[in-house]
C-alpha cells in the first residue's frame, strides 16, 4: 500500500471540508428501526444539524442483520415518512436510502433470495462482528461481486483483530473492496485502539468514502471538531474520498 506524505498544503485558501465530504454516507437516522434515531423529531434535528454543517445530501443506512431484521419494505416505508416531513420543514437537504449489512446467517439467506439495497454505482455497505469476521466471509465477497456488487465495508478501523494483523485489511483492499471510515474514529471516543488504526488506514491510502455512523444529535457537534481538524485534512490529502461523488 502507498504511503503519503501528509504534511499539510493548502493551495487555493484555506481549507473547506465540504470539497471532499458534502454527501454522507452510513447513518441511522430512519426512526424507531434500529439503534440509531428513537423517533421522527430526533431524527429531524439530525438532519437539519447536518444541513447546518453543509452537507447537501444524506445516504442513511440502517441495519439490517439477525438482531435488526428489517426488510426493504419496511424502511421505505418510514423513509418516505422522513422524507415527507423534511420536505415540510423545509430543510434543504437531499435524501437516500440504503442498509448496513451485517455479515452474518440472516446475510446468507438474504443474498441468496433477493436484491441488496444498494448506493451510488451498486455499492452495498456490509459491517462485520466486532469479535471475528464471519466464517464464510471470503465465499460472500466472491458471490456479491459475481452478482455485480461493489462492496464498501464501514468502519474497518473498528475490527480491532485486524490491528496485529493488518494483512487481513490488505487482501480485502486487493480484493476490491472500497473502505469507509467514520469521522468520529479521527477522535479518541471509540478507544485508542480504533484512532491509531483509523490513522494507520489514512497513513496507507486505504480509505474511500467517510460517515457519520449517526446514531443520536450529540455525534453533530463532535464532528464539527474533526472535520476542521488536522487529521481531516490529512485524510482529504490522499485524494481518494469519494463521497462527493455520491451527489447525483
Amino acid at each position: 500500500m502507498a504511503i503519503f506524505d501528509f504534511r499539510h498544503k493548502q493551495k487555493n485558501g484555506p481549507f473547506n471540508y465540504t470539497d471532499f465530504y458534502s454527501t454522507d454516507l452510513h447513518s441511522h437516522l430512519i426512526p424507531g428501526i434500529d439503534d440509531g434515531s428513537p423517533d421522527m423529531d430526533e431524527s429531524l434535528k439530525i438532519i437539519a444539524g447536518l444541513s447546518s454543517m453543509g452537507i447537501k445530501k444524506i445516504i442513511t443506512t440502517p441495519h439490517i442483520s439477525m438482531l435488526y431484521p428489517n426488510t426493504p419494505e419496511k424502511i421505505y416505508e418510514i423513509f418516505t415518512e422522513l422524507q415527507r416531513e423534511v420536505a415540510a420543514r423545509n430543510i434543504e437537504i437531499s435524501l437516500e436510502v440504503a442498509a448496513e449489512y451485517m455479515i452474518d446467517e440472516n446475510f446468507v439467506e438474504i443474498l441468496k433470495n433477493g436484491k441488496l439495497m444498494t448506493f451510488g454505482k451498486n455499492y452495498v455497505l456490509i459491517e462485520l462482528s466486532p469479535y471475528n469476521p464471519f466464517p464464510i466471509l471470503s465465499d460472500l465477497i466472491f458471490e456479491m461481486q459475481i452478482k455485480g456488487y461493489n462492496i464498501v465495508l464501514a468502519h474497518p478501523e473498528r475490527y480491532l483483530y485486524w490491528q496485529y494483523e493488518f494483512s487481513g485489511l490488505e487482501k480485502l483492499k486487493d480484493r476490491e473492496l472500497l473502505f469507509q471510515l467514520n469521522i468520529l474514529s479521527l477522535t479518541k471516543i471509540y478507544s485508542q485502539d480504533v484512532h491509531k488504526l483509523a490513522v494507520r488506514l489514512i497513513k496507507e491510502g486505504m480509505v474511500d468514502f467517510v460517515g457519520s455512523d449517526t446514531h443520536s444529535m450529540d455525534y453533530i457537534p463532535k464532528m464539527k471538531d474533526v472535520l476542521t481538524g488536522r487529521l481531516f485534512q490529512d485524510l482529504a490529502a490522499t485524494g481518494q474520498i469519494k463521497n462527493n461523488l455520491l451527489s447525483d
